[in-house]
């Protein structure tokens, strides 16, 4: 996560060039970047600059199945700059063990701080096996942790995760495998405060035709905003592919949760309901249809609703429903048409979100000659429930139904792979 090609987001120059010389496997990459001088307001001494930005990246395979990296990066603006160095490795241990390590160290100037470093660590060991897997993380990120680059949505953390789950193997056409699995996680800060943790304990049973049943707890503690929550949640999930032509999966979720966003005072805890059901048909080898509904309700809860409210009204309901059709005209040529609708209907005095309602249409015609030589042309077309007030001056209303256009994108792209 240390590099993230979304970070560079209006491109005008590049250069990338990738290759492996027999254990060797390099990758670099150097290009400016427009957004953050585009977004600077007119007049300010920073609008129209550009960041410049580099990337390394050099792997070497030894042993079996074992590699070595080093990583670079750079990033600079106007004046500040962030800089990454960092160095990794996987180990096979034998048939069923792998151990994985990174450490990385920033140093920003300007970003945040005047000047300031810090060291990220990382390490995983896994065994995979056919009863019994387990794996096990540790990450620790320093408080003055940056990576401009990178997708890093969380630093002072020191969290360990902990999975294992075992497969029993009954000797039955009916039931394939069956078996319990525990996935942990705790976080705490530099200062040794807990900040999170849960508990995730499942029992699965899968059968013939990839028809799985699943039931799962969750237990978890939250420290949001100074307000310590302990939450639960039950999760019963169902998915089959029992015919050729046809699949379904149903899964239904209670428990509790919390109103990250109340309209005033401090967060609360919350019933929680979710239900979600998709159904994918294949009518033919060339067409297949998917179908989703998904519903989500957080509602007040008897002992920490605010004042003045009683327990079981609705905070909000939020409903996704989404049609997806795929046909393959030619092994080269195919269309992908998707019909989606997401509604959130909010209580104005118990969440601090407006009700809001989209539509939106996406088509997409791809030309797939071989891998890495594509034609693409796409089209979007969005919808909310906005409209423009008749008063003076004009302003921005809410709307029952989403009618309004607020978006439009037509696109065509190319891409040639050239073989040499």
């Amino acid at each position: 996560n240390l590099f993230f090609t979304r970070r560079i987001v209006d491109p005008q120059f590049g250069t990338r060039l990738t290759g492996k010389v027999g254990r060797w496997a390099l990758g670099a990459l150097a290009m400016d970047d427009r957004a953050p001088g585009r977004l600077a307001p007119p007049g300010d001494p920073l609008r129209g600059e550009r960041a410049a930005v580099g990337v390394v990246r050099v792997q070497r395979e030894f042993a079996a199945q074992s590699t070595a990296g080093l990583f670079i990066s750079s990033r600079d603006f106007a004046g500040t700059s962030n800089r990454m160095f960092s160095l990794d490795t996987r180990l096979k241990l034998g048939r069923n063990w792998v151990l994985t390590g990174q450490a990385a160290r920033s140093y920003s100037s300007n970003v945040g701080c005047r000047r300031c470093a810090g060291p990220t660590y990382y390490a995983e060991v896994r065994r995979i096996g056919r009863s019994f897997n387990y794996v096990g993380r540790y990450n620790d990120r320093s408080p003055d942790f940056r990576a401009q680059l990178g997708f890093i949505p969380r630093v002072d953390i020191r969290q360990t995760e902990q999975f294992t789950s075992y497969n029993f193997w009954p000797k039955s056409r009916r039931l394939l495998r069956m078996g319990p699995s525990v996935f942990t996680v705790v976080n705490w800060n530099r200062a040794g405060q807990v900040q999170d943790w849960f508990v995730d304990a499942s029992f699965g049973f899968d059968f013939p035709r990839s028809t799985s049943f699943v039931v799962t707890r969750v237990d978890a503690f939250e420290l949001f905003r100074g307000v310590e929550f302990r939450k639960h949640r039950t999760v019963l999930s169902f998915t089959t592919d029992w015919k050729s032509w046809l699949g379904f999966s149903v899964s239904g979720t209670t428990g509790s949760n919390p109103n990250y966003f109340p309209a005033a005072g401090a967060p609360f805890l919350g019933n929680f309901t979710s239900a979600n059901a998709s159904i994918t048909l294949r009518p033919s080898p060339r067409l297949r249809v998917d179908n989703t509904y998904i519903y989500t309700r957080l509602g007040t809860r008897e002992g920490s609703s605010p004042p003045g409210v009683a327990a079981g009204h609705s905070i909000f309901n939020n409903h996704i429903a989404r049609a997806k059709v795929n046909y393959q005209f030619t092994r080269a040529l195919s269309l992908r048409a998707i019909v989606d609708y997401n509604a959130l209907l909010a209580a104005p005095g118990l969440v601090a979100t407006p009700t809001s309602k989209r539509l939106t249409y996406d088509f997409l015609v791809i030309y797939l000659l071989h891998p890495g030589t594509a034609f693409y042309v796409g089209y979007t077309d969005r919808y909310e429930n906005f409209d423009i007030s008749s008063s003076m001056p004009p302003a921005v209303v809410r709307t029952a139904s989403p009618t309004t256009a607020t978006g439009r994108i037509l696109f065509v792209k190319l891409s040639y792979l050239f073989r040499y």
